[in-house]
């Protein structure tokens, strides 16, 4: 049976979608650290706050690098599949199941993966300090809106920058969007690199062992 071969914009919308879902996690988990660390604001000890802060912050980059890793090397073995998948098709073994491509690996899904996880961050934070640079009053909701969704970016921010500059407030906590896509990306790599270097070792070893049972039998 002939592979069915989906549109490109299917194929986009998959990918965004099954990138999506992975950032869901990952972002809950920046979500909860992030409400965490704007609670923690109210520690009295200027030490154990600023102690508090940065042990949420490193939690939910540990948390991400570790989801990351683990994304990565599960996305390397789809493409693994999908590869096979298609060398077959190239041999007339064909298949009526769908390569889902978007389940492959790519080394820039892992960037991808962190924009959305950073999205939220985004919006709020570019609409909220145009909103208030006309309208200042309205500073202070936008400030709590990312205190609430992006606490980990919003509340450093805020311990950094006057009270009085709601506006670059908002528009310096959007510089914290990179975090979450460079650690995201980065270690989505490294886990794909992780487990070809794995599977490179099994091939190899397999290999070896077929060698070695050749020259057996020619004795």
């Amino acid at each position: 049976m002939d592979e069915k071969k989906p549109s490109r914009t299917v194929r986009f919308l998959r990918i965004q979608k099954e990138c999506w879902l992975r950032s869901v996690t990952i972002f809950i988990l920046y979500l909860m650290m992030g409400i965490i660390a704007f609670a923690c604001v109210a520690i009295g000890n200027v030490a154990l706050r600023y102690l508090a802060l940065s042990a949420c912050l490193l939690i939910a980059l540990a948390y991400d690098a570790f989801l990351s890793f683990q994304e990565g090397k599960t996305h390397y073995d789809a493409l693994l599949t999908g590869n096979l998948h298609r060398e077959n098709v190239l041999f007339g073994i064909g298949s009526s199941k769908e390569i889902r491509t978007e389940k492959e690996y790519r080394f820039w899904k892992g960037f991808l993966i962190g924009f959305y996880v950073a999205l939220p961050l985004l919006l709020v934070g570019a609409i909220g300090g145009a909103v208030t640079l006309g309208n200042p009053s309205a500073g202070n909701s936008f400030q709590f809106a990312l205190d609430f969704l992006a606490g980990w970016a919003m509340v450093p921010v805020q311990l950094l920058v006057s009270a009085e500059s709601a506006a670059k407030r908002l528009f310096l906590s959007l510089v914290m969007a990179v975090v979450p896509v460079v650690v995201t990306g980065v270690f989505y790599i490294v886990g794909a690199m992780k487990e070809k270097r794995v599977k490179d070792e099994q091939r190899a070893r397999m290999e070896r062992v077929q060698e070695l049972a050749e020259q057996a039998k020619k004795k």
